[in-house]
């Protein structure tokens, strides 16, 4: 077996960002009532799903491609007010919009995180009212 410890740093993220866009290729082409993605959400994958945003911005993991990846594959997530909040998720996409102001690519970050927002308030809402 091979010593990697003298491979690039580049690499590693390539290798991390194309696992991630698979991962989100598979996620995003799940139904949202399937029983696989709800038990998946409920061990946490909101949590990842934010710590991939938060590399993105902070070590540049996957540019801008894997972000509109990520935003577009959680749309469609089944998601809870619980499942939100516990992730934290909702203060790291309230940062994209500072960690992305100075670029030319702000317009279609914002566009698909008001996508994404209305997305999920109307998921919550409607499963809110099957609840009772």
């Amino acid at each position: 077996m091979k010593n990697l410890s003298f491979v690039e740093p580049t690499i590693g993220k390539k290798v991390i960002e194309r696992r991630r866009s698979i991962i989100l290729a598979l996620v995003s082409q799940t139904f949202p009532d399937s029983p696989a993605l709800k038990k998946l959400m409920s061990y946490g994958f909101l949590v990842h799903m934010n710590s991939w945003l938060i590399d993105n911005m902070k070590l540049n993991i996957g540019g801008f491609d894997l972000l509109l990846l990520i935003l577009s594959s959680m749309r469609h997530l089944p998601v809870s007010k619980e499942l939100i909040s516990a992730s934290k998720i909702g203060k790291t996409i309230a940062q994209l919009e500072k960690s992305f102001s100075e670029s030319p690519n702000l317009p279609s970050i914002m566009a698909n995180v008001t996508a994404l927002k209305e997305e999920w308030t109307s998921y919550v809402k409607k499963n809110k009212v099957k609840c009772f």
